[in-house]
């Protein structure tokens, strides 16, 4: 019933190297005057390179869609949001493909420097033309809008507007204040030690268009903090930006357009006359319109083998396989009555056979992947430990889950075919995945046939795209498949994740333990200390069987031959739009 099919023909396989499993195309016999992907796996930095000419128009195609416009706000958060912002947003830097964290020197002319360390005090140096492409300069109230946004403190906003997706660095500032023309100084309360100071978001939405539309008393009134919050969820950012393009028209979770910004401060200007980041409702769809050129490029989520397949033939596009920022997971809603048993949760995750997931979904277009086995941690990370090293969970091992279900009293019907709980109920469990999305659809499904053989019935049901959100925030599943998105860092990830009070904590997961672990990871200034605290916070959530780690999933690349500097970031959820303002037509091409 569940044989592996054979590879899509025309896909190059590959074994997973030091930085991931890639492979590239050619798109066809006849190329463009552009870079090419050759040199990603060796210069994942800088391949692709070449000069611009000026002029142009490059649609983008994005497979998720989008809520609203407010990145922090927990309702709006997705990778989705997070790509079509990227053109605009105030990032005081980013990580590149090389592992390198780089500031953005539109909006800083230095690295943050570290200036006291009791209490911890980091200083910014803004470069003096960074301004909200209105002529308003970035400023202390910028600064500080964004703390209040993120703070958790009912003083500053009010609790019921303010959901930010997070509140970690907010919750542990305690002043903000300008020390010079453009030197600001954030200092944090006494005795909060970060190692990863110099790479948090301090900067988001500008404080001087929340004051022109109405919400002048932010600063001093929670409400109003709180309304405002709401305002730039609700409103399109078309009057300001502070990246390298201004949005020109937009439709929350369909498209946006952007042109060049004339007041970007930044030393890389761009050179396209217009990008646009648009939605499709399925890769079929964006495939089809890359081979008729009127899309030219994507950097899908999820990796479809038959999209790769389809796009290593067509002429004048090249493409890209490598691991990117996601690593998928199957997540229990700990909410859910039947689920509220560690044993049951145990015995489900140990039925789940995750090398043979992984062989029968992405291992049909990528040869050598490996099982994740750390839920922070890549598995060629320095700080990577085996969290399942003396766990069955993963293993498909039928007899332990049996074992563990007998042990905790669960029974079978005589033909072993249903299972029950000790209180005589049948167990049977939902598991919601994305309608469309073939790769999680197979996932569920194998999940399925592994549960029926110890008698645990699955109905796999699915859900719209722009559901995703409002299925994740509240809890409408009992088993659920997606990925979370990463960067290098990692201090805060087990937190945001796994702590009781973390509105990103979706199948709410409510352990002393797991709580006490995760609000200490960050009281060290030594990285390599911060992540054995992280490893006993991964340690104690596997033990829960809350999380079941896949696989640090695999991804695809697809751009018209023609276009330079275009590259795939595993560094970042924004992937290829980490650089958006390099993007170009090469000198030469018509």
């Amino acid at each position: 019933m569940f044989n592996k099919p054979k590879a899509v023909a025309g896909v190059a396989l590959f074994a997973a190297l030091a930085m991931g499993a890639t492979a590239c195309g050619d798109g066809g016999a006849n190329q463009g005057m552009g870079g090419s992907f050759d040199d990603c796996e060796i210069e994942p930095a800088t391949c692709n390179s070449g000069e611009r000419r000026q002029g142009g128009d490059v649609v983008w195609a994005l497979d998720a869609g989008w809520g609203g416009w407010n990145e922090w706000a927990t309702a709006d958060r997705s990778v989705g949001l997070a790509q079509v912002l990227a053109g605009k947003q105030p990032k005081i830097g980013e990580w590149h493909p090389d592992g390198e964290w780089r500031i953005n020197d539109g909006i800083l002319t230095e690295e943050p420097e570290l200036i006291e360390e009791d209490p911890m005090k980091v200083q910014y140096q803004l470069n003096p033309d960074a301004n909200w492409g209105d002529g308003t300069p970035i400023g202390l109230d910028d600064f500080l809008w964004h703390w209040y946004q993120g703070s958790g403190n009912e003083e500053l906003c009010s609790p019921a507007d303010c959901e930010s997706s997070a509140i970690t660095w907010g919750a542990n500032v305690s002043d903000i204040e300008q020390t010079g023309d453009n030197t600001f100084v954030i200092t944090y309360n006494d005795g909060y030690i970060d190692p990863e100071w110099k790479y948090h978001m301090v900067l988001s939405y500008p404080a001087h268009i929340a004051e022109a539309n109405g919400f002048e008393d932010w600063a001093s009134d929670p409400d109003v903090m709180g309304e405002s919050f709401w305002y730039f969820s609700d409103t399109i950012p078309l009057d300001w930006t502070a990246g390298p393009y201004r949005v020109q028209s937009a439709e929350a979770g369909s498209y946006i357009i952007y042109e060049p910004n004339p007041d970007w401060a930044g030393s890389i200007k761009p050179t396209l006359d217009t990008i646009t980041i648009e939605v499709f409702n399925d890769q079929d769809s964006i495939i089809t319109e890359m081979r008729q050129e009127t899309v030219q490029g994507f950097a899908p989520g999820n990796l479809d083998p038959e999209s790769v397949g389809q796009i290593d033939f067509i002429e004048g596009v090249d493409h890209f396989l490598s691991v990117g920022p996601n690593w998928t997971h199957i997540d229990f809603n700990m909410q859910s009555d039947l689920l509220q048993d560690p044993a049951l949760r145990k015995a489900v995750f140990t039925a789940i056979d995750v090398e043979d997931l992984i062989d029968r979904t992405f291992g049909l277009t990528v040869e050598g992947l490996e099982r994740k086995t750390n839920h922070t941690f890549k598995n060629d990370s320095e700080f990577h430990i085996d969290a399942f090293a003396d766990s069955p969970q993963g293993t498909g091992d039928e007899m332990a889950a049996r074992e563990i279900l007998e042990e905790a009293g669960y029974t079978w019907d005589r033909q072993g075919n249903t299972l029950f709980t000790p209180e005589g109920d049948e167990v049977e469990l939902e598991f919601r995945v994305v309608a469309g999305d073939r790769l999680r659809t197979t996932m569920a499904e194998l999940t399925q046939h592994y549960l029926s053989v110890i008698g645990i019935h699955i109905n796999v049901n699915t859900f719209e795209g722009t559901e995703f959100a409002t299925v994740l925030n509240e809890s409408q599943f009992d088993m659920i498949t997606y990925s979370w998105s990463t960067d290098p860092r990692f201090t805060a990830q087990p937190h945001n994740h796994w702590h009781s009070t973390s509105a990103s904590n979706y199948g709410n997961l409510n352990s002393e333990l797991v709580d006490e672990l995760t609000s200490n990871i960050r009281s060290t200034t030594d990285l390599a200390e911060a992540a054995d605290r992280a490893n006993e916070a991964v340690l104690a959530v596997t033990d829960e069987a809350y999380v079941l780690p896949i696989i640090d999933a695999p991804v695809l690349i697809a751009a018209d031959s023609d276009l330079v500097n275009i590259r795939d970031n595993w560094a970042t959820s924004i992937r290829a739009l980490y650089n958006m303002a390099e993007w170009g037509y090469a000198e030469g091409t018509e």
